[in-house]
């Protein structure tokens, strides 16, 4: 099979289709509820838009509403890649 990454110029596709969209959609540009709805509802899935909600309410002073429900959607988000990429190596060195 192909790899997934031929060569490190590929790595700005990633930056373009995917960190670019995620950085404008979930709120450290524009607050999220001034987006269409449907792009608010894209927000919700987002990592970064749940590290805003955790950071922006401690910076600005204000109390923290959800944090476990952010802070378990981060652990998701960190859980699902490290258990892909372990088995994406884990293939790579069994071939």
């Amino acid at each position: 099979s192909p790899p997934l990454l031929p060569a490190t110029d590929y790595f700005i596709f990633y930056q373009t289709l995917v960190i670019t969209p995620i950085l404008f959609l979930s709120g450290p540009v524009f607050p999220v509820d001034q987006l269409p709805i449907v792009f608010q509802t894209a927000a919700r899935f987002l990592p970064l838009s749940h590290s805003i909600d955790l950071i922006r309410p401690i910076m600005l002073g204000h109390p923290v509403v959800d944090v476990c429900l952010h802070v378990g959607a981060l652990c998701i988000y960190v859980l699902i890649p490290f258990f892909l990429s372990t088995a994406l190596l884990r293939r790579r060195l069994l071939r």
